[in-house]
């Protein structure tokens, strides 16, 4: 049940995955490789804070219209981030580890 509704997420990503499907059939060509990349970390946040404010929460993976409506939601916020972060200056990007990891873990505990 809940492998079913994790794929029933990845369903609402439908356009996403499958422009990430087909890139990986594509040779490397930098704007399309980076544009694939923002969309697979915008996915991977929202699924790990979806599934990080449901069981913090104390709610079960198997809440199919909760699961969603979270998913939603950060999927939305994800987005809106990684907007944020093609919009920013290069040299206000972090450059170690440590940054994006404060990036992510804002985001997913958020």
């Amino acid at each position: 049940m809940i492998l079913y509704s994790l794929i029933h997420l990845k369903v609402n990503t439908l356009g996403s995955s499958l422009f990430l499907f087909v890139k990986s059939f594509l040779p490397p060509t930098g704007i399309v490789d980076v544009a694939a990349a923002v969309v697979a970390v915008g996915i991977t946040l929202a699924l790990l804070a979806t599934v990080n404010n449901l069981l913090s929460n104390g709610y079960k993976l198997d809440e199919e219209e909760l699961l969603q409506s979270t998913f939603r939601r950060n999927h939305k916020q994800a987005q809106d981030l990684m907007k944020k972060l093609a919009l920013t200056d290069i040299k206000d990007i972090p450059k170690d580890i440590s940054g994006w990891s404060a990036i992510v873990t804002r985001f997913v505990f958020s």
